[in-house]
């Protein structure tokens, strides 16, 4: 995944992130994008992040995903109970720059998410907000981050791991190529947009792929309109 702005900080442990969660916050805005980011990642207060995403659709990314950033104090969750800096041992963390949102942003929140799920295997479960983690000092990330097209935060999050809107996708990539020739030159190139960039398989995208070039091959079923 590309960024916009890659920087370093000294905000950070000396010792392995397991980078278990993934937790959402919301930033005060800036003017300046690189602002935003500077202060997270150069700034004297304790506060960092990996991410910044900025309201028109830019990604700042703050050091690396495996480095435990200041980021939480006082937090909890579930059996992850301290007062200081345990949650930054096992988190990525997330600012989004708010007072509003856009749906630039928001798809950009989104493939962010999906691609750091994928990496490194989180489940739904474990992606949070902020104010789940400090219910009693935070309300962020704030409900309007996903209420113009989620009915609740758990619905935002269903729409993460929906595995059919994937399908839904390859399918209207096929649209009305469902005879045999035509399924063949389009496999050689899906089969290419399966590859990952390190050289590796996508073997997700791989299945749905193959579950679609045996439905267009053996059913010949109708095209989508």
């Amino acid at each position: 995944m590309e960024y916009d702005l890659t920087l370093t900080t000294t905000k950070k442990y000396h010792w392995a992130n397991t980078c278990e969660y993934i937790i959402l916050h919301n930033t005060w805005w800036s003017l300046v994008f690189k602002n935003q980011a500077r202060y997270l990642s150069e700034h004297s207060d304790q506060v960092s992040a990996h991410y910044v995403v900025w309201q028109k659709w830019e990604i700042a990314k703050i050091w690396e995903d495996d480095n435990i950033l200041w980021h939480t104090w006082i937090s909890e969750w579930k059996w992850l109970k301290d007062k200081y800096n345990w949650l930054n041992s096992y988190t990525i963390w997330i600012e989004v720059v708010w007072p509003w949102f856009t749906d630039l942003q928001r798809d950009k929140v989104k493939e962010l998410v999906i691609y750091l799920s994928n990496k490194y295997n989180i489940s739904k479960a474990n992606i949070l907000r902020h104010k789940d983690i400090t219910p009693k000092r935070k309300t962020d990330i704030e409900d309007s981050f996903w209420n113009n097209r989620y009915k609740s935060w758990e619905e935002y999050k269903d729409s993460l791991f929906n595995n059919n809107k994937d399908m839904w996708e390859y399918e209207r990539q096929f649209t009305n190529k469902y005879w045999k020739w035509v399924v063949f030159n389009d496999l050689d190139w899906a089969i290419k947009k399966c590859i990952n960039e390190d050289g590796s398989l996508n073997a997700k995208e791989f299945f749905f792929l193959t579950m679609i070039w045996l439905e267009r091959v053996n059913n010949k079923i109708k095209p989508i309109t």
